[in-house]
C-alpha cells in the first residue's frame, strides 16, 4: 500500500479509469473510483509475484506490466524498500534491547549477570553495525531487474501453469 502510494500508482493501474489530461477520475459513480485496497489487491494479484524456493532460500519477485521499463523499476525499488524497511526495523529493535539492557545493568550488581547482560548488549550492537553497513540487509540482489528488449517475446511458460493447475486442482478436490 504505501508502494503504491508513495509512487502514485492508483492512475497507471487503473488507466482505464483515469482522465490524464484533467487528471482525474473519469467515472459516472464516485463508487467506481479505485481505492487504495482495491489498487494493493490489483498489485498483488496481477502484477507482483513473490516466490521463495525454501531449499536455497533464493526469493524471486516477478514484476509483469505492460510498460517494461516501468516493470523492472518497479521491481529494483521493491527490493530498495524492502531491505531499508527491514534494516530500518532491525535498527529499532536491537536500540530498543540496548536502551533496556543498560537499564537492567545500572540496576544490577552480580558480575555474572552483568556480564551476560554485556553479552547481549554485544550481539544487539553488532546487529546495528551490520545493518547500518549493509545496503543489502536482508536481500542480497543476485539479479537485478532489467527491462526485456522490445522484440523479446515474453510469455507464460506452459509447464508452470500445468503445474500450477494440477497442484490447486488436487485441494479443490
Amino acid at each position: 500500500a504505501r508502494f503504491i502510494e508513495d509512487e502514485q500508482l492508483l492512475p497507471v493501474l487503473f488507466a482505464d479509469r483515469w482522465d490524464g489530461q484533467a487528471q482525474r477520475w473519469d467515472v459516472n459513480d464516485p463508487a467506481d473510483v479505485p481505492t487504495l485496497a482495491d489498487g494493493v489487491r490489483f498489485f498483488n494479484r496481477g502484477v507482483r509475484a513473490v516466490e521463495e524456493e525454501r531449499r536455497t532460500g533464493i526469493v524471486t519477485l516477478t514484476v509483469v506490466w505492460k510498460d517494461r521499463e516501468q516493470a523492472a523499476r518497479w521491481a529494483n525499488l521493491l527490493i530498495e524498500r524492502a531491505n531499508r524497511d527491514l534494516r530500518e526495523r532491525a535498527i529499532k529493535e536491537s536500540q530498543a534491547s540496548i536502551d533496556y539492557l543498560d537499564s537492567d545493568l545500572a540496576k544490577t550488581s552480580a558480575i555474572e549477570l552483568r556480564q551476560a547482560i554485556y553479552r547481549l548488549v554485544e550481539s544487539q550492537i553488532k546487529t546495528v553495525m551490520f545493518a547500518n553497513a549493509r545496503p543489502e540487509y536482508a536481500f542480497k540482489v543476485i539479479d537485478p531487474a532489467v527491462a526485456p528488449d522490445a522484440d523479446d517475446v515474453v510469455r507464460p511458460k506452459k509447464l508452470a501453469m500445468i503445474l500450477i493447475e494440477v497442484q490447486s486442482g488436487s485441494y479443490l478436490g
